[in-house]
């Protein structure tokens, strides 16, 4: 199916859905439109249009919050990898500050902070801390946000991390612990 005429209707998690009352209602088609438009000034950065998006379509449609059908994550996952910590922290922080969902669960079990992690982006890390994501929260595979950082050698993040209360003894499904990736993959500096 190609992306001009996808007609696949987004989800929304049923905890935020917002209740519809109004006549002038777009279509799911529409809202998809404006979702992808959403999305893609959060990939380029477009501040006015995020800002302006989140004005008219946050509390009627819960913009933010909208499941991406392909990903099954929401816009706060694709701006906890954007560029730069500067730009992917403003960004995010946006979203927080307008009822973005941290908590929310991809087909993974993992919340947007495994994505976090595995960039290593220390304010971003920061910010989501200060906004009760879970450091030891884990996925399918029984790992914590830690053991990505850790596997792509984030040493500053791992540091962080664990100051702020990310368990490095945490086993996941095969009984190893973040360090065991981390020097796998010979992450040595990592490991210390």
């Amino acid at each position: 199916m190609d992306e001009e005429n996808n007609d696949e209707v987004y989800n929304t998690p049923n905890s935020v859905q917002q209740p519809h009352s109004n006549q002038d209602e777009l279509s799911d088609t529409d809202l998809n439109k404006k979702h992808k438009e959403f999305l893609n000034a959060i990939r380029t950065e477009n501040y006015d249009l995020i800002d302006d998006m989140i004005a008219n379509y946050q509390e009627r449609y819960n913009i933010i919050n909208r499941v991406e059908p392909e990903t099954n994550q929401t816009s706060i996952f694709l701006a906890a990898i954007l560029n730069g910590d500067e730009n992917a922290t403003k960004i995010s922080q946006m979203l927080i500050d307008n009822g973005g969902n941290i908590l929310y669960k991809d087909s993974y079990q993992q919340t947007a902070f495994f994505h976090v992690a595995r960039e290593g982006k220390p304010n971003l890390v920061q910010l989501y801390h200060d906004n009760g994501a879970n450091m030891n929260e884990q996925d399918n595979f029984k790992q914590t946000p830690l053991f990505y950082a850790a596997r792509d050698g984030r040493t500053d993040a791992v540091r962080q991390m664990c100051e702020l209360g990310s368990d490095p003894n945490i086993l996941d499904q095969v009984n190893e612990n973040a360090l065991f990736y981390a020097a796998r993959e010979g992450k040595i500096e990592t490991c210390k």
